[in-house]
């Protein structure tokens, strides 16, 4: 299964000045829950972002999307130069057979939306003041002719408000 996992705000920003503009542990343990054992793909900047003592993400195969065919990465950390390659690279690895998870950053959502099955999304209760910053990275929308989602409860931590839903593919 191909699963696109993220928390957006309101206004589907998920990143400002290459940051994450809040800090949620319950969303973070969903996102090592969902993934543990399964395919990360990911662009160089979100591995960049990545803290350098957590990559590559442990207890996962981890795919870099890049086009430079010379940029460097760890053991255990494939690099790929788009999404489709990135499906087959993960089939020919030990990880054949499970999940792959896009877990960023922009353009690797706006590509991997059409190639999933699932949307696993973390809607925080905020609206982003995007004039604030340099860098906005936004999520796509997810339209609702296409992906059904669960029903959630509202949840606060760390004084975000918040809620997990899971969107189901309707249609291709």
């Amino acid at each position: 299964m191909i699963t696109i996992i993220a928390a957006i705000s309101r206004n589907n920003v998920i990143g400002v000045d290459e940051k994450i503009p809040w800090e949620i542990p319950a969303d973070l343990q969903h996102f090592k829950d969902l993934t543990k054992g399964n395919v990360c793909v990911m662009g160089r900047a979100t591995w960049e972002s990545i803290p350098e003592q957590f990559r590559p993400l442990s207890n996962r195969l981890n795919i870099v999307l890049t086009s430079n065919p010379n940029y460097s990465l760890p053991e255990g950390a494939l690099k790929a130069k788009d999404e489709i390659t990135a499906i087959h690279l993960a089939e020919k690895t030990s990880f054949a057979g499970r999940d792959i998870y896009f877990i960023g950053g922009e353009s690797v959502y706006k590509n991997a939306i059409k190639l999933a099955d699932v949307l696993e999304i973390t809607h925080v209760d905020i609206d982003v003041d995007e004039s604030q910053h340099e860098i906005v990275r936004r999520f796509p929308e997810i339209d609702l002719s296409i992906w059904k989602p669960s029903t959630a409860q509202w949840q606060e931590q760390n004084g975000f408000r918040f809620k997990m839903i899971t969107y189901t593919r309707l249609v291709r």
